[in-house]
């Protein structure tokens, strides 16, 4: 559900981010959980799982498969962020973490990017 008018006038946005993270995490059988406290702010969680399918024989793999499992330069993100400071900040986050980032300025760029790939 969209924020009322006011809302998008004073803040700058819709107001729809929360309940669109919430559709994707579902998708992905998980949930958005919330901490928050009052003059301290809000804090937003979630967990998500990926499935590796990989063999360890013993310790001395042990540490080699962690590694793997914290290398993150295997992803590619698409980001759909429509205010530049916002963009910005995760091309940085992306960058520093090594994992390649396409991005799009709206929705519709999403899904018209989503079906040329």
């Amino acid at each position: 559900m969209q924020a009322s008018k006011d809302m998008t006038r004073m803040y700058g946005g819709p107001g729809l981010g929360l309940a669109t993270v919430k559709l994707l995490l579902e998708l992905h059988h998980s949930e958005v959980k919330v901490n928050s406290k009052n003059s301290e702010g809000t804090e937003f969680l979630f967990h998500l799982s990926f499935n590796y399918t990989m063999c360890t024989d013993g310790l001395a793999n042990k540490a080699k498969l962690q590694k793997k499992l914290n290398d993150l330069t295997h992803l590619r993100v698409m980001v759909a962020e429509d205010n530049p400071v916002n963009m910005s900040l995760l091309k940085k986050l992306f960058t520093r973490w090594n994992i390649e980032s396409i991005v799009a300025e709206n929705g519709q760029e999403v899904v018209d990017r989503k079906t040329a790939v």
